[in-house]
Formats: structure tokens, C-alpha cells, sequence
């Protein structure tokens, strides 16, 4: 609901630059007598129509925690057929399968458009000149969307690792800042460029003292694993900003040389894992989440451990 709600929030902004109005439908059951009972939102525009008629369009959102299906497309045709719409939006926070895809791309009596949350973005985007991320995540609604989504996320790398294959770079850097907020530490999600070679802040106490830790995650969709130059790298910037140390994730793992010529210091100061790590602080902050664990008394041991 909390979702559906932000939504709502992030698509009137969105749908307003069409010339549209967007109302909840559990708004227009209580305001009309008009049965609109399968769709969450109804964006409006009078007079463009076919005919100088109301351009309608439903919007379905669908929160689930696999890919949509064809049969999920079908449904919405249906609804869209029953209720007149000229157009169907479905907004989803998971994937959608080839042929649910494949589906809206054939002749259909109602044009129906698959959003995921990158189109989001990219539809949000295409509003503005070169809009930053900052820019986009200054906003409240989409700042709480987003939140949602990687929450979902961290819950789904839990209990299925292959979930990671699916998800995009800034997707997993914005789950994880999730998730190391719902462990306890006070996390800085740097821009998608310009970052300074660090992609989350982490900050905690321990005794008193204020510590900083950098978080530096390597999700390429082309299976590449992490040389000994990127940790190299890596390393030079933890140093420049004298922090307590740093934590490179890797979801496809390092090279065999990786570590070759990798100092004592350097060692001390850098901590490695792969995609099982991902997996670990995950299953903690579902469990944290339902009440089932409670971070250490020094959350940098969860950087540490292995």
C-alpha cells in the first residue's frame, strides 16, 4: 500500500507534464457512481479523445515478487476492454517474462505499456535536461519509491542469489544502501557518476569513536570479475580520505591474480566478498526487519567477517 501510495506520487508529476490528471480510483468510488474496481490510478485529459472525448488511461500496479506474466498482460487487456480505457499503463517492481513482453508488442484493440522501475527513471528523466540523480532522488515520493523497491529487492537476494542476475548496477547500489541503513549505519548513496570511487558511505560508532567505512560494488552484466588494478584503485581512495577502511563487492567475484601484490597495509585496510557476502548481509537485514536478529554492538564486524 505504502508503495502504491508513492506511486501515485511519482506519476501525477509525470503524467501533469502530458496534460493529464491522475486520481487513485479508490478516490473515484467514493466520488462517483462509476464502477472503477480494477485498476489503482486513472490519468485523464478532456477533450483528446477519439471524437473531443476524455483520453482515459487505467494504470495497474503490480508488486510482486516475481516477473510478471503473460497472463498478468492478459488480465489487463481485459480490464482495459471492460472499462473503456484508450490506454493501459502496468507498473511493476519486478521484471517482466519475454513473452508477457512480447505480448503488448502485437496488435492489441488497447495500447498497453510495461513500465519497470528503469523506465520510471528514464520516462522521469526524459522531462528534463540532463536531470542528475541527486535531482531525481531530491524527491520525496520518489525517494520513498525507491526505498520500497530496494527493500523488496534486499528480500529477494535473501532468499534467491540469481536474483542479482536481474537487477541493473544502480538498482543493487541503492538496495544496498538499504540494507546497510536497516543494519545501522548511517549510509550515503554517492551519484551514479562522479562518485569518487566509492559507492556507499558508511558510518558508525564503536566506543565512542566515529568510523568510516567506503563500500565499492562491481555488478557488471558482462560476468567480468575484479583485477588487481580496480582494487589498486580502490585502495588510493580509501587512503586519500584516510577512512577506517573499505569493502569491495564483487557479484562476479575477482581474478586469480586479483590479489597477487597486494600488501600487508593494503590487506588490513581492504575487504573483499562476492555475491554469497551480498547474499549474508541480506538474510541479516530481513531477519533484523522481522525482529529475528539484532546488529552487533560493532557493526564494522559485519564488513570484516567473511
Amino acid at each position: 500500500m505504502l508503495a502504491e501510495e508513492a506511486l501515485g506520487q511519482v506519476l501525477t508529476p509525470l503524467l501533469r507534464e502530458a496534460g493529464y490528471q491522475v486520481v487513485a480510483s479508490t478516490k473515484l468510488k467514493k466520488s462517483t457512481s462509476s464502477s472503477v474496481n480494477a485498476v489503482d490510478f486513472v490519468a485523464r485529459k478532456d477533450g483528446h479523445g477519439i471524437d473531443g472525448t476524455d483520453d482515459q488511461i487505467g494504470i495497474e500496479f503490480k508488486y510482486y515478487s516475481h516477473a510478471i506474466q503473460q497472463a498478468q498482460v492478459a488480465q489487463v487487456l481485459g480490464t482495459a476492454m471492460l472499462q473503456a480505457f484508450d490506454r493501459m499503463i502496468l507498473v511493476s517492481n519486478s521484471n517482466f517474462t519475454a513473452a508477457a513482453r512480447a505480448a503488448v508488442e502485437k496488435s492489441m484493440p488497447v495500447r498497453i505499456e510495461l513500465l519497470g522501475y528503469d523506465d520510471l527513471k528514464s520516462w522521469a528523466s526524459s522531462l528534463r535536461t540532463q536531470p542528475s540523480d541527486d535531482e531525481l532522488m531530491a524527491n520525496p515520493s520518489v525517494r520513498a519509491l525507491v526505498k520500497t523497491l530496494s527493500s523488496q529487492f534486499a528480500r529477494m537476494i535473501a532468499n534467491n542469489v540469481h536474483v542479482l542476475a536481474d537487477l541493473e548496477w544502480r538498482q543493487l547500489e541503492e538496495t544496498m544502501a538499504e540494507v546497510f541503513s536497516g543494519l545501522g549505519f548511517s549510509t550515503t548513496l554517492t551519484p551514479g557518476s562522479k562518485d569518487g570511487g566509492k559507492d556507499l558511505i558508511l558510518e558508525y560508532r564503536v566506543a565512542g569513536a566515529g568510523l568510516v567505512f567506503y563500500v565499492e560494488m562491481k555488478h557488471w552484466r558482462s560476468a567480468t570479475k575484479v583485477g588487481s588494478a580496480t582494487i589498486k584503485d580502490f585502495f588510493k581512495v580509501v587512503v586519500r580520505d584516510s577512512t577506517h577502511g573499505g569493502l569491495m563487492l564483487s557479484t562476479y567475484g575477482f581474478t586469480d591474480n586479483a590479489f597477487e601484490g597486494i600488501t600487508e597495509v593494503e590487506r588490513r585496510k581492504l575487504h573483499f566478498g562476492e555475491k554469497e557476502k551480498i547474499v549474508s548481509l541480506c538474510q541479516y537485514y530481513e531477519k533484523s526487519k522481522r525482529g529475528l536478529w539484532s546488529p552487533p554492538a560493532d557493526l564494522g564486524s559485519l564488513i570484516t567477517d567473511s
